[in-house]
């Protein structure tokens, strides 16, 4: 198993745009009661967030959120960089293209994705290609004789995970997906690049569980009334670690318990199970003291939604 902190904070070119400014310290901000503008609604980090006090300056959205700010959405921009699998950025005129600086990164996980094709490219410090990946192609892949030649329909991938690492450095990677026509828009729920840190290997036996927040009520005839909402990934899975790296492996559990990552539980560089990429947060993890040679840690991680 492999986990990845998210490192990717901003883009270098996107062809997606967004609705607000980003926030600015020094810019003094107003409550508005109708429509609001950018005299009242910032982009900090992944959401908008807008002003409930006029005069407002120097006030961090997020440290003072619910005070003297209002979360007011997702930005559509940043929506795939936000640590949740449920935000989806989209773009309807064609294909969404996002660029980014390389930097350390090694590893790109990307999820929840609604595209013909991925095209992942590295390129140099004056935009010419490095190396080129294609991955998520789909079309006709079903055709087997000339009847399904005929009748097979072309699909697009959605809502799955894909990893993809990098074997060189580069100035930048530009990520492309392209648009499928049985689709309305070209999109990405998560976005995740940074360095894989490995956490022993993955045993069989992954146990996949789920938890659902749909409201369910009976109403006085009986009848259920379900009302949709998310359903979450609670993922349990053990691995093994040489017994003599006990101790760093635990205070590196510890420095990860409380945050939302990437978790890469089959690192396989091409996995049957696409990668088990799951974004989201320990729940419980405990180390098993096996034998001198050889140590399990038991993991359970919950999706972040």
């Amino acid at each position: 198993m492999q986990y990845v902190r998210q490192e990717l904070l901003d883009f270098t070119y996107t062809n997606l745009t967004d609705t607000y400014l980003p926030y600015n310290a020094a810019t003094t901000y107003t409550f508005e009661a109708g429509t609001p503008t950018n005299a009242s609604v910032v982009r900090f980090g992944t959401y908008y967030y807008r002003s409930l006090i006029n005069g407002n300056v120097g006030n961090d959205p997020e440290l003072t959120e619910n005070v003297k700010w209002l979360k007011y959405g997702i930005s559509n921009k940043y929506a795939m960089l936000d640590l949740s699998s449920q935000t989806v950025s989209k773009f309807t005129a064609g294909n969404l293209i996002v660029e980014f600086k390389q930097g350390t990164m090694g590893t790109l996980g990307i999820g929840n994705y609604s595209a013909q094709e991925i095209r992942i490219e590295q390129l140099d410090i004056t935009g010419i290609v490095q190396s080129s990946i294609t991955v998520g192609v789909t079309l006709n892949n079903l055709v087997t004789d000339y009847w399904t030649y005929m009748y097979t329909t072309y699909g697009y991938e959605g809502d799955k995970a894909i990893k993809i690492t990098f074997a060189t450095k580069a100035d930048r990677i530009r990520v492309t997906f392209i648009k499928s026509s049985e689709s309305p828009f070209a999109g990405c729920g998560f976005l995740v690049a940074g360095t894989p840190v490995g956490m022993g290997e993955s045993l069989y036996g992954v146990n996949f569980k789920f938890n659902s927040y749909a409201l369910k009520e009976r109403d006085d005839f009986g009848t259920l009334k379900i009302t949709k909402r998310a359903v979450q990934d609670l993922v349990d899975f053990e691995t093994v670690i040489p017994a003599s790296s006990l101790m760093s492996y635990k205070r590196g559990i510890k420095g990860i318990y409380n945050d939302i990552i990437m978790f890469i539980l089959d690192e396989r560089e091409n996995s049957a199970y696409e990668s088990m990429l799951v974004l989201g947060i320990i729940q419980d993890a405990s180390v098993i003291l096996s034998n001198p040679v050889q140590t399990i840690i038991s993991w359970s991680i919950m999706e972040a939604i």
